[in-house]
């Protein structure tokens, strides 16, 4: 883990503690941290979120784990665990809403920025939101999709979403 990913993790670990000591907030249906990216990278910052969280004194679940503090397991119609924050990635997360969502990965939504399912995983990611979201990605410096997000945060208290259509290649009309 190179140091501005372990820089992340770190602020979000801190930020979660702040939101259940100095705000109230539960740590299960109030908070959910989700994951954009897909296969063993996504799984990889799963683990490495719930590591962080759990030498914090943070308990975690990953949907479909049989108690709190695993991985993995058989519980596949379990989303929630009382008393623990949900890790998971943006495929577990819907039909799901927290208080305040924290989304990790920009990084990897800036690697393939012009992927429009990569894209669409961000959105959904964020709707997850009925209050604040929060935004965390390592290795994106530089990268046109950074000045697009620092530009939305710019524009605030206003979102507002353009989708420009993937490029349409010639053979499509066949």
């Amino acid at each position: 883990m190179d140091g501005s990913t372990a820089e992340s993790l770190c602020a979000l670990t801190v930020n979660i503690a702040c939101d259940v000591l100095r705000e109230g907030l539960q740590l299960s249906r109030n908070i959910l941290v989700v994951i954009v990216g897909a296969g063993a990278s996504a799984n990889s910052m799963m683990l490495k979120v719930g590591e962080g969280l759990k030498a914090a004194g943070i308990d975690f679940y990953i949907p479909s784990a049989d108690i709190k503090n695993l991985p993995a397991g058989k519980n596949p119609n379990r989303f929630w665990l009382d008393g623990a924050v949900t890790i998971t990635t943006i495929h577990r997360a819907k039909g799901n809403e927290a208080d305040v969502v924290y989304v990790v990965g920009l990084d990897e939504v800036a690697k393939v920025e012009g992927d429009i399912q990569v894209r669409n995983q961000l959105f959904t990611a964020m709707s997850r939101s009925r209050g604040w979201l929060h935004l965390s990605g390592s290795q994106m410096a530089g990268r046109p999709f950074e000045r697009e997000v620092r530009q939305v945060l710019a524009s605030h208290p206003t979102l507002t979403i353009r989708p420009s259509p993937p490029p349409r290649r010639m053979d499509d009309d066949e």
